[in-house]
């Protein structure tokens, strides 16, 4: 029988002050509760005939647990010691009572804020928890101002079953990105970066065009594009 776990935590009305730390526990989820945790030992997320962990690839955003505020999409946040992002279930690990490995139950949390040291607002990486036309994903945000690029990684399981590659064939994971770009409360999501994902958000000026001319930037890159978003929040 799989245990149920709960993390709870009490938000002061002090909303910008101090983030609270959140604690495991088997209690039941009280008004302040944020997420309900299970164990992922559950046969739900694993393949019906492939565990993908056996599978050689990187499907956590970093191997490492990191600490972490956590933000629920009722507003309420707390911070975890111990996180980590699972790119190929889209699903949040936490280190509960005895260490023990829990996940998020998805459609709780609206976005995950790492940091570094003690201090909480010294973020170092931010994921914003979007739904796109798969479903929830972390979409990772690339830059500060009223136009932002964000990063979605996915990750597929691949397995040939052709009748040549039977025995022979070791089952894969494939990684590539997919992108959103934010302004204001517009989310346009694309699988390539180019100029008419970008145009299809933002409407170029003389100016734009003529930076990006001199710039010889296509906009094909990530970090041209970027580059562009830095041109466009900064400019007057």
């Amino acid at each position: 029988m799989i245990r149920v776990f709960f993390i709870s935590v009490c938000i002061s009305s002090a909303a910008f002050g101090q983030v609270p730390a959140l604690s495991t526990n088997g209690g039941t989820l009280g008004s302040n509760g944020l997420v309900k945790l299970f164990e992922p030992i559950n046969e739900a997320h694993r393949d019906k005939t492939i565990d993908y962990t056996q599978v050689p690839g990187k499907y956590f955003w970093d191997d490492e647990w990191k600490p972490a505020v956590v933000v629920a999409k009722n507003g309420s946040r707390g911070k975890l010691e111990n996180v980590k992002l699972n790119f190929y279930t889209n699903e949040v690990y936490f280190l509960g009572i005895n260490k023990t490995e829990l996940i998020g139950r998805k459609g709780a949390l609206k976005a995950i804020l790492f940091y570094s040291g003690k201090d909480t607002s010294n973020v170092t990486d931010a994921f914003e928890i979007l739904t796109d036309a798969k479903g929830d994903a972390f979409y990772e945000i690339l830059n500060k101002g009223k136009i932002v690029l964000m990063r979605k990684k996915v990750i597929t399981l691949e397995v040939d079953n052709s009748p040549s590659a039977l025995g022979k064939s070791e089952p894969k994971l494939n990684t590539w990105a997919e992108y959103c770009l934010k302004q204001g409360s517009r989310y346009q999501y694309f699988k390539n970066l180019n100029k008419n994902a970008i145009t299809s958000v933002v409407t170029f000026t003389e100016d734009d065009e003529k930076w990006l001319s001199a710039k010889k930037n296509k906009l094909k890159k990530e970090e041209d594009v970027l580059e562009f978003l830095d041109f466009l929040n900064t400019k007057k």
